[in-house]
Parts: C-alpha cells; sequence; structure tokens
C-alpha cells in the first residue's frame, strides 16, 4: 500500500506542476497563440496522461 501511496503523491505533484506551467504560460500568451503551441499542447497531453495513470490505480 505504501508504494501506491507515495505514487499518487508524485503523480499529483506532476500534476499540480503542469498546471503551474500551464496558468503561467497562458498568462505570457493569448490564448490563439496557446492553442497552436505545441509545448503547451505536449504539457496537456501529460496532464491527461498522469490523469488517466491516477484514475486507473484507483480501480
Amino acid at each position: 500500500m505504501l508504494p501506491n501511496v507515495m505514487l499518487t503523491g508524485t503523480l499529483y505533484f506532476i500534476l499540480q506542476v503542469l498546471a503551474v506551467m500551464l496558468i503561467e504560460e497562458s498568462a505570457k500568451a493569448g490564448f490563439r497563440k496557446l492553442k497552436k503551441s505545441k509545448a503547451i499542447r505536449r504539457r496537456i497531453s501529460v496532464l491527461w496522461f498522469c490523469l488517466y495513470i491516477k484514475w486507473r490505480s484507483r480501480k
């Protein structure tokens, strides 16, 4: 049980960092630029992947 708790804690931390990076990028650029940015799309896909892993670990 302990490794699973550590894993979800690590994933939660990663999600927080990615969310902060996403907010900072959106503050710098307009929304149109944000949608086209490859770095932003990559971060969003990583964010969704982390959420998916977290969701799967609950089952």
